[in-house]
């Protein structure tokens, strides 16, 4: 008798257990992120988890970890394999993984021949949360492979030439050793006679300092976060322009999505909507009070002159071919021109919708009245 109350207590509480974790009342999520205590990354990821909780009527929380659980390239097997829930994923880092989404991603040039009514970032990440989480089932497929499901992007402001010499005109590109941004960026200074070159981001100071480079292709939200004012003579806006765009900020792994309840994953739909519009935001205002201290400083910030914006303009135009095709070729992708026509056609709509949006709450309602909220959540990632 003894033996089969103590077995009848075991089943009712191993009952009470299962019925409680399928109610998935309660979620402790673990963000991950390759970014240091105090960046605009790790903040913006703080209000990830202020929002989730808030959201969830406070049955579930999440812990952020900055540069502690994940480094920015363990993130994305990390949170395949669920070593965290939740992570920034820098998807030029994992291509081969990401080449749908990652594609349109490289297309941020194109905000360069348009008359902006808003934030660049604001109005680029915009269309790729659009396109990635409602306009594009291969994107959704790629994610889903690696065990994750994608739930927001970031975009940064517009990257100008930062230089130790004075490089505003067309002529003057000839021979300049340029620190590149990106692959397009890559391709620009070939295109206008300039000559890339490849370093990482914590070498660029002292190749300023010491002429190895003449200029490099970063926002200037860096010239305080790598001390760049220090060694930056001269900057160059309104080229080579486009910006990084290809941050999936708040990645949550597939298997954790799965198990939360439909109302915790609305909830981390709208964490994902908070988060983006403070990432972008603080990198907008960022750039300007850095090129407001810059010319304080008594550095030559510049626009480029017309014949250097009009051969942009036409790099950009011929570029936009080339990435269809090197997607295409480069990892078997199909129907790439496609792709990129709808894309371009959501941009466009975002030249507009971000028009009057003064603030990153107003952003992030924006966001989520026209993307987040329109995602399916009983099927989404599934």
């Amino acid at each position: 008798m003894k033996q089969f109350g103590s077995k009848l207590l075991t089943s009712v509480s191993l009952a009470a257990c299962i019925g409680f974790a399928s109610a998935g009342t309660q979620a402790d999520l673990r963000f991950a992120l390759g970014y240091p205590q105090g960046s605009i990354p790790a903040l913006s990821a703080e209000v990830w988890a202020e929002t989730f909780e808030a959201e969830s009527g406070g049955n579930a929380s999440a812990q952020v970890y900055p540069l502690s659980l994940l480094n920015l390239m363990e993130t994305s097997a990390g949170l395949r394999d669920g070593m965290a829930d939740v992570g920034i994923i820098i998807m030029s880092y994992f291509i081969n993984e990401f080449p749908s989404a990652h594609m349109v991603t490289e297309l941020t040039m194109l905000l360069e021949k348009e008359e902006l009514k808003g934030p660049h970032g604001a109005i680029f990440s915009g269309a790729v949360m659009e396109y990635v989480m409602l306009n594009c089932p291969q994107c959704a497929d790629e994610f889903k492979k690696q065990n994750q499901v994608f739930l927001g992007s970031g975009t940064t402001s517009p990257l100008p030439l930062m230089c130790n010499k004075s490089a505003t005109r067309l002529d003057q590109m000839e021979g300049l050793r340029l620190r590149g941004g990106g692959a397009q960026h890559a391709r620009w200074a070939q295109h206008v006679g300039a000559t890339s070159v490849q370093m990482s981001v914590n070498e660029v100071y002292d190749a300023l300092d010491q002429g190895v480079v003449d200029c490099t292709i970063q926002t200037a939200t860096e010239l305080t976060v790598f001390r760049l004012m220090e060694v930056v003579s001269h900057i160059t806006t309104g080229t080579p322009g486009g910006g990084y765009g290809g941050s999936a900020l708040s990645n949550m792994n597939r298997d954790r999505w799965i198990s939360l309840p439909e109302a915790q994953r609305t909830a981390a739909l709208k964490a994902g909507a908070a988060m983006a519009a403070d990432a972008i935001w603080a990198y907008y205002l960022s750039n300007e009070e850095n090129l407001a201290e810059a010319k304080e400083r008594g550095i030559q910030v510049v626009e480029a002159d017309q014949p250097l914006v009009d051969e942009t303009a036409r790099f950009i135009e011929a570029d936009v071919k080339n990435i269809a095709s090197h997607y295409a070729s480069r990892y078997g992708l199909e129907n790439t021109e496609e792709q990129i026509t709808t894309f371009r056609g959501i941009l466009d709509r975002w030249l507009d919708l971000i028009e009057g949006v003064d603030g990153k709450e107003e952003l992030q309602q924006l966001y989520w009245d026209e993307i987040f909220s329109k995602v399916d959540v009983s099927s989404y990632g599934l």
